[in-house]
């Protein structure tokens, strides 16, 4: 959801040499989120639809969706359980099996995503679940550079290739798939 601010953090922070999981939170701040929230909003506004915001990991947006509700506008927010229970510092415990987009916060946020969900604002709490086995787990979290973390494949941003039982389905910059496989795909920088 944070799009090219994050894109440019996480590029930056590379070139530097910070590629701990801690870094790759500290290259993805909660303004990134705001900004593309922001953008969410007032595209819908322009189009009058309602919205329904995911994996919402900052106090911000929700306070910002706040003002947008008071306006009308019918506005969801999700969170999920690691934006609850988790800080930032569970990077630094427990290395790249922590590392998730949006990042991990740290205290002063998880504290006031929960006020959010005991005062109503936040609707829902969803899950992210994508289980793997401890064999699998290790295989994508073996490097300790966080940019090759993604099945030890160097992570830049673009959709390569999509392949969806064992046919590729996207690839190329093509969907070559059946009509519907890989029509929601963003070519170019995700």
């Amino acid at each position: 959801m944070t799009g090219t601010a994050s894109a440019a953090g996480g590029k930056h922070i590379e070139e530097i040499g910070r590629v701990t999981p801690i870094d790759h939170a500290a290259s993805r701040p909660a303004v990134a989120e705001a900004l593309a929230v922001d953008r969410l909003i007032r595209l819908t506004e322009t189009i009058d639809c309602p919205l329904y915001l995911v994996h919402i990991s900052t106090p911000e947006v929700v306070e910002a969706t706040k003002a947008t509700r008071a306006k009308g506008m019918k506005i969801w927010i999700e969170t999920c359980p690691q934006y609850l229970y988790l800080t930032e510092e569970a990077l630094n415990e427990y290395g790249a099996y922590a590392k998730c987009n949006p990042v991990l916060r740290d205290k002063a946020h998880v504290e006031k995503m929960w006020d959010y969900i005991e005062d109503g604002t936040i609707d829902t709490v969803g899950s992210d679940y994508a289980p793997y086995t401890v064999e699998k787990e290790k295989m994508r979290t073996m490097a300790k550079d966080i940019a090759k973390v993604f099945d030890g494949w160097k992570l830049n941003g673009v959709i390569d290739k999509v392949i969806l039982r064992g046919e590729v389905v996207y690839g190329d910059g093509q969907v070559t798939g059946e009509h519907g496989y890989g029509k929601c795909l963003l070519k170019g920088k995700a």
